[in-house]
């Protein structure tokens, strides 16, 4: 879904910037069409469990949570300010924790970045 949606809006700009006149405009349109490119690319990144906890909102670090295999940007969540939340951190997996008190569309808002790697990124 949130990749039809990001897919969307670059056709959107493009229509934009093909029949804008102005160049000024066309920049602003195409400036768009790179930032959701970005965000198509960031969709496709696989994080291991070790590299999800360089995400733990800290020091101006991003935040990031992965819940039922996808990761999720918490960055700009209040309730999850400074990557804590009600004593959770961020930069985990937190699918147990959030299944036990939250349903699933409270994350329909929320970025998605990537997916946590089926094996958790752990050797062996």
């Amino acid at each position: 879904m949130e990749r039809d949606r990001i897919l969307k809006k670059i056709k959107f700009y493009k229509h934009l910037s093909l029949n804008s006149l102005c160049e000024l405009q066309k920049s602003y349109y195409n400036d768009l069409i790179n930032n959701e490119i970005e965000n198509l690319k960031r969709m496709n990144t696989e994080f291991t469990l070790e590299e999800l906890i360089k995400y733990n909102g800290s020091n101006g670090q991003k935040a990031y949570i992965a819940v039922d295999g996808v990761v999720y940007d918490i960055s700009d969540t209040a309730v999850w300010a400074g990557g804590t939340h009600f004593g959770y951190e961020a930069g985990k997996d937190l699918t147990s924790e959030f299944n036990a008190s939250h349903k699933k569309d409270i994350l329909s808002d929320i970025p998605k970045v990537g997916s946590l790697r089926k094996d958790g990124g752990k050797n062996g």
